[in-house]
């Protein structure tokens, strides 16, 4: 096997674990989650077979009875692709396979099989043996292998970290990192072969791994004159043609101001791209320069990592992080935060309305009837208390039965008819829960009003709507008091 070859198999393996691990995170079904895990386990049973090979043919480290580790090497990844492929008929993969409940979307749970382990020892053991060679190599090479050298340690260091975290359950909800991880080496590799001469690789494999990159690469040259792009690159700007090679940047990317900045930027490196169809790229410049002593600039690289899935899921889970679990409402954290902005914007003379409201009895419908019924009440509950409220108004679950409305630029009168209109229609509501109970509530409620300039801090307005909750309760329940 050459060179490129090997950094062919090992990019070819990373690229569909990756893959495969996408697709699973945009599964819904655990049956979704359990056909992808086949997918990636295409790729993931054979890379570390393949990072040894690789490491072999670059550094030329001769390792005794090489054919027979190789055959080893492949007859272990064989296996675990086989064991992992099957893994529906049989425990030794995994025991088991169960959707992990404390996760916000679908996300497998695994218990460990005996060649899961085995695997993943193998994984460690040979990300170590690749980089021993490394060592090697770099402790015995020339100044400019040294680069090269160093330039692999460092694509294989990325991943196997993230492994390591990620098999120290370092990461929520089982999550991997270590596909995004890969993202590290392509760039990486991309980097090295068309700066550092890598592999002296001739032109047609050259080419052949430059266009099997999953991330989109153009190439320019000192003058901003597009060099050269792969089908990754096509793919996010299709107007771009092979006849377009040549022509200048500024001509051919005029509708992204932002790649054209970061290709003029003198030091910035990174930069966001959004397209008109709202995905999100990762721009990332690398200077291209001669492997000499003056390293002059011949040109720049630039880099396209697809993070639009990833920045969904952040934005969803900054979404989810403020909502409370059971009623979906604000938490108290946020609640209170979001409150905070608000009185910012408020002037001095403007009002403030609090509202704190409690469901009467609840405990002893927990006691009644079981907690089951008693979270279907809260959730009930609480949506009904926001039927009943505006659209500008905050509403929020303050502690167990609680809850809290602040009701901004609201006077005492306004503020009365809307808690006793939350009042009214929770008594009138007849409750049907899942197992046909049937269930009437009703509701205490204190409400505090005052100017901003008189309250001072948001804690002393919910003390006061506290202290009339309590008024209420103690005054027979089912009322409003103020």
């Amino acid at each position: 096997m050459r060179i490129s070859s090997a950094v062919l198999f090992l990019s070819v393996a990373g690229m569909i674990y990756c893959f495969g691990y996408m697709a699973e995170l945009c599964s819904n079904t655990l049956e979704e989650i359990r056909f992808w895990l086949h997918i990636q386990y295409l790729g993931i049973s054979y890379i570390p077979a393949a990072w040894i090979i690789l490491a072999e043919k670059h550094t030329q480290v001769r390792i005794k009875n090489w054919e027979t580790v190789k055959v080893v090497l492949i007859t272990i990844s064989t296996i675990t692709l086989i064991l992992s492929s099957t893994f529906d008929i049989h425990p030794y993969y995994y025991k088991s396979l169960t959707l992990n409940p404390a996760a916000p979307f679908p996300v497998a749970k695994i218990e460990p099989g005996i060649w899961y382990i085995v695997h993943n020892t193998f994984n460690n053991i040979s990300a170590i043996f690749g980089n021993i060679l490394y060592i090697i190599f770099w402790r015995r090479a020339e100044a400019h292998k040294k680069q090269q050298a160093f330039v692999f340690f460092l694509s294989s260091f990325f991943p196997w970290t993230m492994l390591l975290i990620y098999l120290s359950g370092g990461i929520p909800w089982g999550l991997d990192p270590s596909p995004i991880a890969f993202i590290v080496p392509g760039v990486l590799y991309g980097w090295a072969i068309f700066n550092l001469g890598l592999f002296e690789v001739a032109p047609l494999a050259k080419q052949l791994i430059f266009q099997r990159f999953t991330e989109g690469i153009l190439i320019f040259d000192r003058n901003g004159v597009l060099v050269d792009f792969n089908a990754a690159s096509n793919k996010l700007f299709p107007k771009i043609k092979r006849t377009d090679i040549g022509k200048k940047g500024q001509e051919l990317f005029a509708n992204f101001p932002k790649l054209l900045e970061l290709l003029d930027a003198v030091k910035r490196v990174k930069e966001i791209l959004v397209l008109d169809d709202n995905s999100q790229y990762q721009m990332q410049k690398t200077i291209l320069a001669e492997a000499t002593e003056k390293a002059e600039i011949v040109g720049y690289m630039l880099v396209f990592q697809d993070i639009t899935y990833y920045h969904n899921i952040v934005t969803d889970l900054q979404i989810e992080v403020g909502r409370d679990s059971l009623t979906g409402s604000l938490n108290r954290n946020k609640l209170t935060s979001e409150v905070e902005i608000l009185m910012t914007k408020m002037q001095a003379e403007e009002n403030l309305a609090i509202l704190m409201i409690d469901v009467d009895y609840f405990k002893q419908i927990n006691d009644t009837y079981g907690h089951l019924i008693g979270d279907e009440v809260l959730k009930i509950f609480s949506q009904i208390c926001q039927d009943n409220l505006r659209h500008k108004d905050i509403f929020g679950r303050y502690g167990g039965d609680e809850f809290i409305a602040v009701l901004p630029y609201t006077k005492e009168e306004e503020a009365l008819i809307i808690a006793k209109r939350i009042r009214k229609t929770v008594a009138s509501r007849e409750l049907v829960l899942e197992n046909d109970t049937m269930l009437r509530l009703t509701t205490s409620i204190g409400v505090a009003v005052s100017k901003k300039q008189e309250f001072g801090e948001l804690a002393n307005l919910i003390r006061q709507a506290d202290q009339a909750l309590y008024r209420a309760k103690d005054a027979g329940r089912n009322q409003v008091q103020i």
